[in-house]
């Protein structure tokens, strides 16, 4: 069974968006619970391709201590 790519550039897109608007200092005090879920499910898929990317910023919003 193979899974429909066709989303590919808007999810890295949005990804490279959540990633900029978290690096600034008054976004990191606030964390919506939907976008850490967001992704958290691209994390999970392994068939993703943003699979590691989508860790990477998991691992860096855990060390600004927002998770």
């Amino acid at each position: 069974m193979t899974r429909d790519h066709k989303f590919e550039v808007e999810k890295e897109q949005a990804l490279r968006l959540i990633r900029f608007i978290f690096e600034l200092p008054e976004a990191q005090s606030t964390m919506s619970v939907s976008v850490v879920r967001a992704i958290v499910a691209l994390a999970e898929s392994s068939e993703e391709k943003l699979r590691l990317s989508s860790l990477e910023i998991l691992g860096e919003l855990g060390s600004w201590g927002l998770t």
